[in-house]
C-alpha cells in the first residue's frame, strides 16, 4: 500500500504501480477502479511531484472514478480514469507529465486481455524474478524454522482441501438422499391412492351384489308372477341395447 501524506509528494513512480496494481488485480473487471490509499481528512488522494509540479490522483465516491489533478484537488484536470481505462492508457498519460518519469511508456506489467500475445517477454524482469524465486528458495533450505512453517503450511492448505472436497462430497450425498426420499414418498402416495381406488371398487361390488341378492328374495316370496318381471328386468340388462334403425330417405 502507497503511504501518501498530505504534505510530502510520493515518488511517482510507486504512484504509478499503485494505480495500474489497482487495475491488474481487481476480482471483477466490471468493479469500479479503485486506488487503496491510507485514509486522510481528503479522503483517498494521493500526491506526487514531476519535474518539480504538484499532481495529486483523486478518488471520486460519487463519480467511481479516478481523477489525475495538477496543482490540487481543485486543479486542472488532465485524465479521468474509469473502468474502460487500460494499463498502457495509464503508463501513457503518465510519460507526458515530464521528463522525470522514466520508460513510463512501457508498461512492465499490463492486464492480460491489454497484452499483445507477440510482444517477447522482458529479459530483465524475468532474471529478476528467477533471482527472487531462488533467494527466496535458498533462504528456506537454509533456515530449518522457514523450512518447517513452509511445511506446516502446505500440510494444512492439504488438510483444508480434504476438509472442503469431503464437505462437497457430504452435500452431494444429502441431496441425493433427499431425492431418494421424495421419490419413496411419492410411490408411497401413489400406492395409497390406489389401494383407496381398488377398496372402493370392492365395495361397490359389494353393494350390487347385495342388492340383487335382496331382489331375488322378495320376488321369490311374492310368487312366481312376480319373480317374471325381474327375471326379464336381469336378462335385459344383460343383453346388448339394441341399435336404432335409421329412418328411410322418402
Amino acid at each position: 500500500m502507497f503511504e501518501r501524506s498530505a504534505h510530502h509528494a510520493g515518488d511517482v513512480n510507486e504512484v504509478l504501480l499503485t494505480l495500474c496494481g489497482a487495475m491488474l488485480w481487481r476480482k471483477n473487471l466490471k468493479e469500479p477502479l479503485k486506488v487503496n490509499t491510507k485514509e486522510g481528512a481528503g479522503g483517498n488522494v494521493i500526491w506526487f511531484k514531476v519535474d518539480s509540479t504538484r499532481y495529486v490522483l483523486l478518488y471520486s465516491h460519487e463519480e467511481r472514478v479516478i481523477k489525475l489533478l495538477k496543482g490540487g484537488r481543485k486543479g486542472e484536470l488532465i485524465q479521468t480514469f474509469t473502468n474502460a481505462s487500460s494499463t498502457q492508457d495509464v503508463a501513457r498519460v503518465f510519460a507526458g507529465l515530464g521528463n522525470t518519469v522514466p520508460e513510463l511508456s512501457k508498461a512492465r506489467k499490463i492486464r492480460r486481455e491489454d497484452r499483445d500475445p507477440n510482444t517477447p517477454k522482458d529479459p530483465e524482469i524475468k532474471a529478476a524474478r528467477k533471482a527472487a524465486k531462488a533467494a527466496k528458495a535458498d533462504k528456506v533450505a537454509k533456515d530449518p524454522q522457514a523450512k518447517a512453517a513452509a511445511k506446516a503450511a502446505r500440510a494444512e492448505a492439504k488438510a483444508e482441501r480434504a476438509a472442503a472436497k469431503s464437505a462437497s462430497a457430504e452435500n452431494a450425498g444429502s441431496d441425493s438422499e433427499r431425492l431418494q426420499a421424495k421419490a419413496e414418498k411419492a410411490a408411497a402416495r401413489d400406492a395409497k391412492v390406489k389401494a383407496q381406488r381398488e377398496k372402493r371398487k370392492t365395495l361397490r361390488a359389494e353393494k350390487k351384489a347385495e342388492r340383487r341378492v335382496a331382489a331375488e328374495a322378495a320376488s321369490t316370496a311374492a310368487g312366481p308372477e312376480a319373480a317374471a318381471p325381474v327375471a326379464n328386468d336381469a336378462a335385459a340388462e344383460k343383453a346388448p341395447a339394441a341399435t336404432p334403425k335409421k329412418p328411410r330417405a322418402s
